[in-house]
């Protein structure tokens, strides 16, 4: 999974003094100079590779189209005030990261709201209702506030539900240009009239939290006014008549109302599929134009496809007609449609197929009696823009601007060049899995992520190479994601590294360097047979020891029963089993000493020791749950310290024979006051740690990363007297909190931190 427990080791040959004598006689070298741009008491710098993952909505301010805001499925909320050459960070003190639409108030531009999932169709507590969260900024993203979910308000207290997938245009606040205060009575700015979209995956469940909810009072209370057994794709009301709603669902059809919510007629039997993803009005004409989708239903086969893409009414919707002419290549599935506001005719539209080939986005002049397709840039790095993966957003500033947001990154349309061009410098939004310092360095970082092959930074991550060259599975058929690391301390140009599938698919793969990741090649030799296409086991983690750049273990999880860790005492060359057991193993650390000890954490909350090299063993079962991560003191292997599901972290001092819970939901709490969480959240807002590290300099000084799922972590917290107490380690330039990894050089004290993007820590102010 992650090599948690190996940091120290790896760079225990810049502190001889904590180590055996196998490392006698290295020097410590003096950190690399700390030079970064700064503001005073500034210490975190955030490191971005370019974007990824999804982005679920954008918003544009319509005085300044310069600033725009774009939500994202895990990474938050970001911002450019410089029309898309840059991105920042302005998650705050948001309290979710699995962020939706997002819509900016019509009365004040400073004034955004999004919505969070909390459940979809995967439930965490049996006993809860499928829900989601409002939250609200005044300020343009520097301060967040929550605005609704299950509990607050009047009436029954209950959260309409959200889902990122695909649900994305989910608010409606309703606007009148020729009467501003028609929807704000007191004249503050905060329109009093919010329409959540609601969905809900759980068909099992009576108590439905789908359809259209409203609230009158600025978001204070919202009822579920109508539609409760919808899932509510997308809500639009007409340019002329804020009052005359249109609700597309995913799989009923279209439904109107002309009284704003109150009543509504279904015109599911005017369209051929009743999966209606999005809708474009015309201002002042009978002109209306829906899009289509199949999205994880029937509809999405060949079976179906005559009746997908794209439709048109002349007549305010009492007929449809298809308007498919130059999609026919595309999947006709469509997630969004996006009419022309700087063509007064209504002529001018734009849409793109959701998968499939043939994507990106297509353009029609004539009223959509034939699309094109608009040009878009490629890069080869970050090779995932080398094709315009799946078009989710369209939005349009009011100087006429486009931006478009996709399954990879944001584009902005080009006018001078006629083309689509990338602009995701500063996105984020890319699954970190392990970030490591190479031992003698606290400039040269590898990076593991989600859905790619390992990078490498040498600048502290101010830019990254890609290092995929041979990184494959263990059959050599195809590329594997980097998800674990281990360095040589004695040969830092020697890298294992264990791979994962696509988005954290089950994999099997086990790569090697020698030249520092400038190539790799498979080394699987006496691990059981697998191929890529039917994994049968999957690398949890590897370690490598201090003093010998040949010895290794590797933790695997089998497909078919329990764990297995093997070792290596030949750099690779062949694998021999030195321990069985029925638990998924998770994490893996090694000691400095020689001979070394091998730690193992498993998903059942075991410990497995394993002393003398791996040749003895001793198991305990903790009865704490899950366990993410494991440290060893690198000198003394009965120092150990877990990060926990759930429950916080523990220490061992003598080998596991007692642990001592240093971390809980008590230590948790003084530093959750100031993030935006709604009760219901809080109950639930868990001490989950998912990352640890001891400083190999003192036995009682301790890091963990605490990442609460769904919610947003608050980040790295350190203790200097072995647990007693813990300080945050926080400033403005710590955004995105959630801790999947981190490492820390011993040397410098300095952290590179992986979360859904990549942060550097000096220890010091850098000067």
């Amino acid at each position: 999974m992650r090599r948690f427990g190996f940091g120290p080791a790896q760079t225990l040959i810049l502190v001889s003094a904590l180590v055996s004598s196998a490392l006698a006689g290295c020097s410590m070298p003096a950190p690399d100079s700390l030079q970064d741009d700064v503001r005073p008491g500034q210490q975190w710098f955030r490191r971005t590779i370019g974007g990824g993952g999804g982005q679920t909505g954008i918003a544009i301010d319509p005085s300044n189209p310069e600033v725009v805001y774009v939500t994202t499925d895990n990474g938050g909320i970001v911002k450019t005030i410089d029309g898309g050459a840059s991105w920042l960070s302005i998650n705050n003190n948001i309290g979710n990261r699995l962020l939706g639409d997002i819509e900016m108030d019509p009365l004040n531009p400073s004034v955004l709201y999004v919505v969070a999932e909390v459940y979809s169709e995967n439930l965490s507590w049996n006993d809860d209702p499928v829900n989601g969260e409002l939250y609200r900024t005044r300020d343009g993203g520097e301060s967040w506030e929550i605005v609704y979910a299950e509990g607050m308000g009047g009436g029954d207290g209950r959260a309409f539900g959200i889902v990122q997938w695909p649900s994305t245009r989910n608010i409606l606040i309703p606007y009148d240009s020729n009467n501003p205060r028609r929807y704000d009575a007191d004249d503050d700015r905060l329109s009093d009239v919010i329409y959540i979209g609601g969905w809900d995956w759980d068909a099992s469940s009576a108590d439905k939290r789908a359809g259209i909810w409203k609230s009158l009072d600025e978001g204070a209370t919202f009822a579920q006014v109508a539609l409760p057994d919808q899932n509510i794709w997308v809500l639009r009301h007409h340019p002329n008549d804020p009052e005359r709603l249109y609700a597309g669902t995913y799989g009923d059809g279209l439904f109107v109302s002309a009284d704003g919510g109150a009543a509504w007629e279904s015109w599911r039997d005017r369209l051929p599929i009743p999966l209606i993803s999005d809708l474009a009005i015309v201002p002042d004409s009978s002109t209306l134009y829906v899009a289509t989708n199949g999205f994880r239903t029937e509809y999405a086969g060949e079976a179906y496809r005559d009746r997908r893409g794209i439709f048109k009414s002349v007549d305010g919707g009492s007929s449809f007609f298809r308007v498919n002419s130059g999609l026919e290549r595309t999947s006709l599935n469509f997630e969004v449609l996006l009419l022309d506001a700087t063509d007064s005719t209504g002529q001018t539209l734009y849409t793109g197929p959701w998968r499939g080939d043939y994507q990106g986005v297509y353009q029609t002049t004539d009223g959509a009696a034939s699309w094109a397709p608009m040009t878009h840039e490629i890069r080869e790095d970050p090779y995932w823009f080398d094709d315009f993966n799946n078009l989710w957003v369209l939005e349009q500033a009011n100087d006429g601007r486009l931006f478009a947001t996709t399954w990879r990154g944001i584009y902005r349309y080009e006018v001078e060049r006629g083309r689509w061009a990338i602009t995701a410098n500063g996105l984020g939004n890319v699954g970190v899995r392990q970030v490591m310092f190479e031992p003698g360095s606290d400039s040269v970082i590898y990076l593991g992520m989600l859905d790619s092959t390992p990078w490498k930074s040498l600048d502290k991550g101010k830019t990254w190479i890609n290092i995929g060259n041979g990184f494959k599975t263990a059959d050599g058929s195809r590329n594997a994601s980097a998800s674990s690391f281990a360095i040589s301390p004695a040969q830092p140009q020697v890298v294992y590294a264990a791979g994962i599938g696509s988005s954290g698919s089950y994999l099997s793969a086990v790569n090697k360097s020698t030249n520092g990741g400038a190539y790799w090649t498979p080394i699987t030799n006496g691990l059981p047979p697998t191929t890529a296409e039917a994994p049968q086991w999957q690398a949890q983690d590897i370690v490598v020891t201090a003093y010998d750049p040949a010895i290794a273990y590797l933790a695997l999880d089998l497909r078919s029963n329990g764990g297995r860790v093997y070792k290596t005492v030949d750099g690779g060359q062949h694998w021999s089993e030195v321990h069985a057991f029925a638990e998924s193993p998770t994490d893996l650390a090694i000691t400095a000493t020689d001979p070394e000890t091998v730690v193992a954490a498993t998903a059942n909350g075991s410990i497995l020791v394993g002393r003398q090299g791996g040749s003895q063993w001793r198991s305990s079962h903790l009865g704490m749950g899950m366990i993410y991560a494991v440290d060893v003191f690198p000198s003394d292997p009965d120092r150990i310290l877990l990060g926990v599901n759930v429950t916080g972290a523990y220490l061992t001092t003598d080998g596991g024979q007692t642990w001592e819970q240093v971390f809980d939901q008590r230590d948790l709490q003084p530093f959750i006051s100031d993030l935006a969480l709604s009760d219901f959240a809080r109950e639930r807002y868990r001490p989950t740690i998912r990352a640890v590290r001891f400083d190999p300099r003192d036995p009682d000084t301790l890091y963990i990363g605490h990442y609460p799922d769904r919610w947003m972590g608050i980040g790295i917290l350190k203790s200097t007297d072995a647990g007693q107490g813990w300080t945050l380690l926080a400033d403005k330039g710590w955004q995105m909190r959630s801790v999947s990894d981190f490492d820390l050089h011993p040397a410098s004290g300095n952290l590179v931190v992986g979360t859904w993007e990549i942060y550097y820590y000096y220890q010091l102010d850098p000067e």
